[in-house]
């Protein structure tokens, strides 16, 4: 498939990606808020309109949260569900855009 067939799928198909990451990220802190206060508490009670507004404390601990997998010690399969297809989310996420931006260079070069 050319690259100029690629596109106009790949670009809704990654804003699906953010929408469903933002769903998961919702359903992740309402677990915490509701089932480990301590753990939500200790992360500075984050929140979707938080990260949304830039707050690097609450990305932070967000990130350390799901990335470190922290949230195993909780015990907690359904958590542990949502952070894990958080983590698998991003890469698939990433791993696209790189394979796009490499797309695009190649194309450029070519012309």
């Amino acid at each position: 498939m050319h690259h100029q067939g690629i596109l106009p799928i790949a670009f809704p198909a990654l804003a699906v990606i953010v929408v469903l990451w933002f769903f998961l990220i919702t359903r992740l802190f309402d677990r915490l808020a509701s089932r480990h206060r301590r753990a939500y508490d200790a992360m500075g009670r984050p929140s979707l309109g938080r990260l949304l507004q830039g707050s690097v404390e609450a990305g932070k601990q967000f990130l350390f949260f799901v990335f470190l997998r922290r949230h195993r010690s909780l015990g907690d399969a359904r958590l542990s569900m949502l952070a894990d297809s958080l983590l698998v989310l991003f890469v698939i996420y990433m791993g696209s855009l790189v394979g796009l931006s490499m797309m695009v260079m190649q194309a450029r070069a070519a012309a």
